[in-house]
């Protein structure tokens, strides 16, 4: 009986890590569509995409190798949702439009969240045989942790008063990770916005950690989290904390956007 209680409790402490490991989510807003953008995506399906931008109230940036993850993220999703849309990576974008105009619509975007006509318009010419263009932007980064310490003692030693005898104390860490990101096409030939939305991705996952956290396990990593995070850039996965990664959360956030645009046959 003691043996079946026993191999109970591992199975459900083993289900309910699984559940926790998989417990991710994305939710994606109502688009604000153009009335003529379905037509236009179907006549011309090919879109240039632009530099993944995050905003100014994220308080951070990615760095270089995570910059063009992200990238190659919004990319993989357009493949990912609407392979029938002809897609230009942002190097090729990059080589056509040239690094001193395409940073500043880049930084302008990242900044404001929004884009004059004039300052789209510049770019059809180098993208000809291109019709819109496409911005994503990290607009939220939230980590939210819980942890405890606990025992590992054997309950029967623990009845016998012999706990002192069980395992050292271990730390039991519950991190979560939400992203909110937003995608914006612009048509290239009059610079106006024709289609945008957000989506909110998710995380959340349970895991034993490695190191003792001492008597306020939740500050501890709080404290971990910010000397793990440099100044001015995002960490992609952390560095004391398994946290979801970033880029694979921004990935789940770029496909469910793509996958509500009005591709024809989607």
């Amino acid at each position: 009986m003691c043996r079946f209680r026993a191999v109970a409790t591992a199975l459900a402490a083993m289900i309910s890590l699984l559940w926790l490991v998989a417990a991710c989510s994305t939710r994606v807003d109502e688009a604000e569509t153009a009335p003529d953008f379905a037509a236009d995506l179907a006549a011309g399906p090919s879109v240039a995409l632009a530099p993944v931008t995050v905003a100014p109230a994220v308080g951070g940036v990615l760095a270089g190798a995570d910059q063009a993850d992200a990238d190659d993220a919004l990319y993989a999703a357009f493949l990912a949702a609407a392979p029938g849309l002809e897609v230009w990576q942002e190097p090729t974008v990059r080589s056509l439009v040239g690094d001193e105009e395409l940073n500043a619509l880049s930084d302008q975007y990242s900044r404001f969240g929004r884009l004059r006509p004039d300052q789209v318009r510049p770019l059809a010419a180098p993208l000809a045989g291109c019709r819109f263009l496409a911005l994503a932007r990290l607009l939220e980064e939230e980590v939210r942790t819980h942890a405890q310490n606990q025992t590992a003692s054997d309950p029967e030693a623990r009845s016998e008063g012999l706990a002192e005898h069980g395992r050292p104390w271990t730390s039991i860490v519950s991190v979560e990770r939400e992203v909110r990101v937003g995608l914006e096409i612009f048509e290239l030939a009059s610079g106006e916005s024709v289609w945008r939305s957000e989506a909110t991705s998710r995380h959340k996952q349970l895991y034993e950690y490695a190191e003792g956290m001492g008597d306020d396990p939740a500050q501890y990593i709080h404290q971990r989290i910010e000397r793990a995070n440099g100044p001015d850039h995002l960490s992609r996965g952390g560095e004391a904390l398994q946290l979801p990664d970033l880029v694979d959360l921004l990935r789940r956030a770029f496909t469910g956007l793509v996958d509500r645009l009005p591709v024809p046959g989607s």
